[in-house]
């Protein structure tokens, strides 16, 4: 089968795309115009060095492995979505969409939409990957069936919580609360924590790296309905993707572990 012509398939779009998010858009350019001269991945080792930086060199790489096995996608065809995909990125960067999230009690002045509500939507709308960070977890009805649906799609599931084991002055038990889901747990150690005391403290849900609600909220029934609680649900830029990637970084370096 022959893509020469064509958009390039969807595994080898989505790397490309990712490559071109992390990559400036000078650089994504100057990557995507060198590789229009080939007309495959043949020989095309030496692009990944043509700016003398490992985090260039890495992304290319990522790209140029995959473009291995799609060897009859065009040179032009996969320069030119590395190159869109950057600038397109740095554009949504530079203008996030911000939408107010409260919950409690309402006023005449102030039109937000409900935590609870923007938290299932935002479950539901999950293709990819789901990550929740939150101080207290307990499973409510509609919460559970969001994220058992979410399992059931195949979205990865990822959740950091507070556990008594590291901070004894909290009693939930997250374990519970996600009995019967498939999901990566993680906690944050005291051994790893800066001072005797110290709280997992957050509030943060993200989708597919894209999407992100940072919210005073814990990821309970109360404080999605009847708490006054108040967040942001930000759209676009890569503020969701950065939280993403700060939390994996922090779980490499295993200041956060998994359970």
């Amino acid at each position: 089968m022959t893509h020469t012509g064509q958009l390039p398939p969807r595994p080898l779009l989505d790397i490309a795309a990712s490559v071109g998010r992390a990559l400036r858009p000078a650089h994504a350019e100057r990557l995507g115009a060198a590789m229009t001269s080939f007309v495959g991945p043949h020989g095309t080792d030496h692009l990944a060095h043509l700016v003398p930086a490992a985090a260039f060199t890495q992304q290319a790489t990522r790209l140029l492995d995959a473009w291995a096995t799609y060897p009859a996608v065009t040179g032009t065809a996969l320069g030119s979505a590395v190159a869109a995909a950057s600038h397109a990125h740095e554009q949504a960067r530079r203008n996030p969409s911000l939408e107010l999230v409260v919950s409690g009690p309402g006023s005449t002045v102030l039109h937000a939409r409900r935590t609870e509500q923007v938290l299932l939507q935002l479950i539901n709308e999950a293709q990819h990957e789901i990550v929740l960070v939150t101080f207290a977890l307990h499973m409510h009805k509609g919460l559970r069936t969001a994220l058992a649906e979410a399992n059931v799609r195949g979205v990865r599931l990822t959740v950091l919580a507070e556990d008594h084991q590291d901070n004894h002055t909290f009693t939930g038990n997250p374990g519970a609360a996600l009995a019967e889901l498939i999901a990566l747990r993680l906690r944050w150690p005291a051994a790893q924590r800066p001072a005797l005391g110290a709280a997992l403290h957050a509030k943060i849900v993200i989708i597919d790296s894209s999407v992100a609600l940072i919210t005073s909220a814990n990821l309970t029934k109360r404080a999605a309905g009847d708490n006054f609680e108040a967040g942001l649900l930000v759209r676009g830029g890569d503020i969701a993707e950065r939280l993403s990637y700060h939390i994996m970084q922090l779980r490499h370096e295993s200041i956060l572990q998994d359970v």
